[in-house]
């Protein structure tokens, strides 16, 4: 354990409690005095003062806290002390300290972050003059984790350091002045605040996951979920770049985390040539994992063979990315999470938003969704979602897939089914959502006037607009809305194309963990090549595999359980 460590504590738990850096000047001061003198901070032989750490410890079915009768102070307090030899972090200190006064040794660490290091809360207090001990009068700057057990747990005491024990409902500490703070924040960060933290968590250690031999490039949605995912990735595999998708980024996300990691913005056909991150990829001293998004890198892999033999893994994320690189003969190990139960949830929501998004769009030009002939193109997992819901709004949409017994589909549910050229021709809402070129120059030709095109994913990857742009006259009428037109025809094509729900931030609720974590757990799987399967020259996660991602989450989401 070392000084830098507790700088960079410090540093982490300002991000989250920025309020209490003026409380915590003289800690601050403390660790910048102690650097110049050359003295230990963690030593108790430290009279000016020194770190300690203990740990609060919450029965989850009782909602009451551990306290133990401290012999000298005779006051009620958590287990705690001072930082040993044999403890290689400040959390290692807590556990020991909390073993070696109740016995106690299965507990659950809920953390504030990733890095398990961060305590939830620093607290800086007198201690008296011992003159037993000959130990004058100084400072404890004491590092504060908390931990759950599912019920209250029988406490076997040191009794050198305790009298006594005893389990105190939280609700009774709130009027204590030296725990109401306390109380406050454990109240906060078990309720609601660290949820996803903590699932992140949840599935590292549960699965055991641990990629430091690797380093990884992520293709990623810049959008508010991403950050956390990004952190926990970036706690089990170094993060050699992130490559943002260019069409889904959130400016206020970007700003938050534009300076912890490196990021190259490419778009998909400058992926192949780009010399910053083929120099990157050469210099790895690791191999290399990709987390995708769209088959990024399935041309790249093709291109670049001697390069890309650095790249040990891809994992992908999408159905058009899937499809990229089923038929693929590389030497890349390829798995995809597209087809998955767990992205079910996902490509549901994803439905949902795209009908949000393309009503505010309706909205701003005057008009009412249920008031337009609606047609789908793609009736895969998105285009269902997309039908299920104009249906629950009273819209009959007419449907198109190029797989008959996705037709067959649509009609059982009760959509009209009729071919590409009528829907393209009839319809004056189109939604888009095959993510493989569904419209070219001859569609758009066929639109009718003044209809709305709506697509669920990135233009290069639903369109072939290579004559669009130079047929068509492109103006924008409204903040995302553009207008093309000519002497033939004219329709809206909004967000030229690009996924509509990302511009209301594309929610998925908590159900987008699902899919991200799958990806985690995957890579670890692709390492230890177990629980995997293998479809169409692409692996995927073994059913047992999906439970325990499921159990994990509905504990953390759903159930309560922290």
């Amino acid at each position: 354990m070392n000084r830098n460590n507790i700088e960079q504590i410090l540093k982490s738990y300002f991000k989250y409690f920025p309020k209490e850096r003026e409380d915590l000047k003289q800690l601050i001061n403390f660790v910048k005095q102690s650097q110049k003198l050359n003295e230990d901070i963690f030593s108790s032989t430290n009279t000016v003062g020194h770190i300690t750490a203990s740990g609060f410890i919450y029965s989850k079915k009782e909602k009451k806290l551990l306290l133990l009768k401290h012999k000298k102070l005779g006051k009620w307090l958590q287990p705690g002390g001072h930082v040993e030899k044999v403890d290689k972090t400040i959390l290692d200190t807590a556990k020991r300290e909390i073993f070696e006064e109740t016995g106690l040794k299965k507990l659950e660490l809920v953390s504030l972050s990733i890095n398990n290091d961060i305590p939830f809360d620093i607290n800086t207090h007198f201690i008296p003059e011992n003159p037993k001990k000959n130990m004058p009068a100084h400072y404890h700057h004491d590092f504060r984790f908390l931990f759950t057990v599912n019920d209250i747990k029988e406490v076997q005491i040191d009794t050198e350091e305790s009298n006594g024990y005893k389990w105190v409902n939280i609700n009774e500490l709130q009027d204590i002045d030296n725990m109401n703070v306390i109380i406050r924040k454990i109240n906060k960060i078990l309720n609601s605040d660290l949820k996803v933290t903590r699932y992140y968590n949840k599935i590292i250690n549960e699965f055991n996951i641990n990629l430091k031999e690797f380093n990884c490039i992520v293709v990623s949605h810049i959008i508010p979920d991403c950050e956390q995912y990004l952190e926990a990735l970036n706690s089990i595999c170094n993060i050699l770049a992130v490559v943002p998708k260019p069409n889904s980024i959130d400016e206020a996300t970007m700003m938050q985390i534009k300076n912890q990691y490196v990021f190259m913005h490419l778009k998909r056909e400058e992926i192949n040539e780009n010399e910053e991150l083929i120099r990157k990829i050469k210099k790895s001293e690791k191999d290399i994992i990709i987390f995708d998004i769209g088959g990024y890198f399935s041309e790249f892999i093709v291109k670049n063979k001697l390069i890309s033999k650095r790249i040990k893994y891809i994992i992908e994320d999408t159905e058009n990315g899937y499809q990229k690189y089923e038929n693929l003969n590389v030497g890349q190990e390829i798995l995809s999470v597209a087809r998955s139960q767990l992205k079910d949830n996902e490509d549901y929501l994803v439905g949902e938003s795209v009908i949000f998004s393309a009503e505010a769009i309706l909205r701003k030009m005057g008009k009412v969704l249920e008031y337009f002939n609606c047609g789908i193109i793609g009736y895969g997992k998105i285009g269902y979602s997309i039908g299920n819901h104009l249906l629950q709004r009273g819209i009959k949409p007419t449907v198109y897939d190029i797989n008959p017994i996705k037709q067959i589909s649509a009609l059982n549910r009760e959509c009209n089914i009729d071919n590409k050229n009528n829907i393209v021709s009839n319809s004056e809402v189109l939604f888009l959502a095959t993510g493989n070129h569904s419209l070219n120059i001859h569609d758009f030709r066929k639109i009718k006037n003044g209809s709305y095109i709506f697509s669920v994913t990135s233009s290069d990857d639903e369109l072939d607009d290579s004559y669009l742009e130079t047929e068509y006259t492109i103006e924008e009428i409204k903040p995302n809305i553009y207008k093309y037109y000519n002497s033939n025809n004219w329709f809206y094509l909004v967000k030229k194309g690009n996924a509509v729900n990302f511009l209301h931030n594309a929610v998925m609720d908590d159900f987008i963990y699902l899919v991200m974590s799958e990806m985690i757990v995957a890579a670890q799987l692709l390492i230890k090549s177990q629980d995997l399967h293998k479809k169409n020259n692409i692996l995927e996660t073994n059913e047992s595999v999906k439970k325990k991602i499921s159990k994990i989450w509905l504990d953390v989401f759903k159930n309560g359980k922290y």
